[in-house]
């Protein structure tokens, strides 16, 4: 099963291939069903003489109600099947999903593997410093531009998901770990980074950031509402409330954002900002400020990734 996107049209001889093979199931996405072209492909398909064995999908945004069945009952005609999503957010999870497998761990080894290639040591003095640098300029940016209140104050974390070997442990697998952030102002030991991990699980990973991660999509929890612990465990949450040493918990509100790379377009990590308000400075962006608010955030977490600045 192949996801076909917009910039495969321009491939002509590679896509009559693909259209032709009847036992191809292809996925169509980010693809306008308007294009002459996209149409002669797949009315051929459907007007041959056997039915193909391959379905042919079409992502779509859902209209809601009538408008879907119309629709529906519209492509079927065609030989297509429409997937109508809610929101475009749920896109990345779903063509993860068709590529993949539902409940597949084989995409979560290449997003390890993509970010051990890139940093094999996050306890190496020289990456952490970097990537605290990075975060740091970052959120300096951010009071700046979104001209955040003096009495606000916000934190930048990044988390990523590392091999066994890194962290010396053996449960190191299916989990991310929060591997630089601007609330210390020196480097990240190994128990630190350890103690601030969030297991990845299809239906209940722990924590804003496991889910954001799990489910490639931004979360937000504002005003210590509901979800912010997700499965922690009433342990889990107590440590993490208490934090390390002397200092606990001093947020009430948390954003975070999936930051997705590779070949494949995976997540490979989640960048996030808290903030000690119960209306965080987010909650008062329009769309547009949030549209840059979640870029800055992103672009900076591939400059700590990679350890060059943003």
């Amino acid at each position: 099963m192949r996801p076909l996107a917009s910039a495969d049209i321009k491939r002509e001889k590679e896509f009559q291939r693909l259209f032709d093979n009847d036992d191809n199931t292809i996925v169509i996405v980010g693809m306008s069903l308007t294009d002459p072209n996209i149409r002669r492909f797949i009315h051929r398909r459907a007007s041959g003489n056997d039915l193909p064995s391959g379905k042919v999908y079409a992502i779509m945004k859902s209209g809601g109600g009538s408008i879907d069945r119309h629709t529906s009952r519209f492509w079927d005609d065609w030989g297509v099947a429409p997937v109508l999503l809610q929101n475009h957010h749920d896109l990345p999870r779903l063509v993860r999903d068709i590529q993949w497998g539902p409940s597949s761990p084989a995409w979560f080894e290449e997003t390890t593997a993509w970010v051990r290639k890139r940093v094999p040591d996050p306890l190496a003095p020289a990456w952490q410093r970097g990537a605290r640098v990075a975060l740091v300029e970052c959120l300096n940016y951010l009071r700046r531009y979104f001209a955040v209140r003096q009495e606000e104050r916000l934190s930048i974390s990044l988390f990523l998901p590392l091999p066994n070997k890194a962290l010396e442990q053996e449960e190191a697998a299916s989990h991310i770990f929060m591997c630089a952030t601007t609330g210390r102002d020196r480097d990240l030991t190994r128990d630190e980074i350890w103690a601030r991990r969030l297991k990845i699980h299809e239906h209940n990973s722990e924590g804003v950031a496991g889910q954001a991660f799990i489910g490639s999509i931004p979360l937000m929890v504002v005003d210590d509402g509901r979800g912010i612990d997700s499965h922690f465990g009433e342990a889990k949450s107590r440590d993490w409330n208490r934090g390390i040493g002397a200092h606990g918990r001093t947020w009430r509100s948390i954003y975070s954002i999936p930051v997705l790379d590779g070949p494949h377009w995976l997540p490979i990590g989640v960048i996030t900002v808290s903030s000690n308000m119960g209306e965080p400075c987010w909650k008062r962006m329009n769309t547009a400020g949030e549209s840059e608010l979640k870029t800055v955030l992103r672009r900076s977490a591939r400059s700590a990734i990679a350890n060059t600045k943003p």
